[in-house]
């Protein structure tokens, strides 16, 4: 969802919708977004060198 909070390695980067430029020495990261009301999501990305990675994930409403 719109305004949810994205991390990336443990560090909060912003909000969704988000795009991130940056060179990352880092070969695996995990990419958490987290929203109240929502049920937390991450998964765990490959970077490569000069590449472009794009990530969806689907946020489930938490039951009442």
């Amino acid at each position: 969802p719109v305004g949810a909070t994205v991390s990336v390695g443990g560090i909060m980067w912003g909000t969704t919708p988000l795009e991130i430029e940056k060179e990352i020495d880092t070969k695996e990261l995990i990419i958490q977004i987290s929203k109240p009301g929502y049920e937390a999501q991450s998964t765990l990305v490959k970077v490569y060198s000069n590449s472009l990675i794009q990530v969806r994930l689907n946020l489930p409403r938490k039951s009442p």
